[in-house]
């Protein structure tokens, strides 16, 4: 979870530096721009290396009170070497470009040509934000939709069209595998009669 977490954190910033880059020169200028990037490389470094220094954090999960409530969970990392933690990282990224890939064939199908780096720029803000927000008692549709309409609006997709390939792509990942599953579950019998 911690390494599906950063590799969502990664997509995302890479998508925000873009999006930094092509919409934020005009309001907030150059100078502002680019110290909002370098912020966000920042924040990504410190968290990769907090992500490969997590066992330290387990260490000092003894020695402080706010975090002795954590030291059973952050135990477990004392064990993790850093080589499987990278191997985790990179699995996941891997699992979120597959979404981005999912994203860029859903909306080759439907939009006659695409600007397939604003497909990957849209689709993985949408799937970032969407992971920040994820808390809210709000089913995962309704939140994914919004969002990325208001990322697509941006770049000038049809909003119609945008809410239909996201329905697609959701489908695709979390209604079908929930119906396969619910369906395997009830073909199963529990209590087997002899």
């Amino acid at each position: 979870g911690l390494a599906q977490s950063l590799g969502t954190f990664t997509f995302g910033i890479v998508g925000l530096l873009f999006l930094l880059e092509e919409f934020a020169i005009g309001p907030i200028g150059l100078l502002g721009t680019k110290v909002l990037q370098l912020t966000l490389v920042i924040t990504l470094a410190l968290a990769f290396t907090l992500y490969l220094r997590i066992n330290t954090l387990g260490a000092l999960s003894a020695r402080y009170k706010w975090l002795r409530s954590y030291h059973d969970y952050l135990q477990v990392f004392r064990e993790v070497d850093s080589t499987i933690l990278i191997k985790l990282y990179n699995l996941s990224l891997i699992r979120f470009a597959t979404f981005i890939v999912q994203y860029i064939v859903v909306f080759s199908l439907l939009f006659p040509s695409p600007n397939f780096v604003h497909v990957a720029i849209g689709s993985t803000l949408t799937l970032f934000s969407s992971a920040l927000i994820s808390f809210l008692p709000v089913p995962d549709l309704l939140i994914r939709e919004s969002i990325a309409l208001s990322y697509f609006e941006l770049y000038d997709f049809d909003l119609l069209t945008v809410s239909i390939g996201v329905l697609i792509v959701w489908l695709l990942n979390i209604a079908l595998p929930a119906l396969l599953g619910t369906s395997a579950l009830f073909t199963y019998r529990i209590f087997r009669t002899k």
